[in-house]
Parts: structure tokens; C-alpha cells; sequence
């Protein structure tokens, strides 16, 4: 029975992991579009914000931490609707 446990963890992370590595250059590719169409518009501190959270993901992804550049991805998104 443990051995079952552990081989559908393993299997679950093995498909898991893919998926955050797809998501991230979309998002990043989402937060540069946003930016672009933002224009003069946005306040230039949450713009600032904005691009450090957007070169934290990219650095993060470039490390291979996909889940942790997903998550600043996703926050600099976030920052947009305020």
C-alpha cells in the first residue's frame, strides 16, 4: 500500500511540474501586454512594482523555481486591477 502512495506522489509531481513551466512564460508574456497597452495611464509606482515582480518571475524562472514564478507572475497580474 506505501508503495502505491509513493509512486502516485511521484507520478503527480513528474505531470505537476510541466504544467508551472508552460504557465509562466504565458503569464509573463500576459503582464508585458498589459504593461504595453497600460500606456501613461497607470500609476508609475504600481508600474514599478509591477516590472519587479515581472523580473523576479523571469529570474525565478530562468532558476527553475516555477511554482515561486508563478506566484509573483500572478501577483504582478493582481496589481493591475487596483
Amino acid at each position: 500500500m506505501k508503495t502505491r502512495i509513493i509512486l502516485a506522489a511521484t507520478l503527480a509531481t513528474f505531470f505537476a511540474t510541466p504544467a508551472f513551466a508552460v504557465t509562466c512564460p504565458d503569464l509573463i508574456i500576459d503582464v508585458n501586454s498589459k504593461l504595453a497597452t497600460a500606456g501613461d495611464s497607470m500609476n508609475e509606482e504600481v508600474e514599478g512594482e509591477i516590472i519587479t515582480l515581472r523580473n523576479d518571475g523571469q529570474d525565478l524562472l530562468a532558476t527553475g523555481d516555477d511554482a515561486a514564478c508563478q506566484e509573483k507572475l500572478e501577483e504582478a497580474l493582481s496589481l493591475f486591477t487596483q
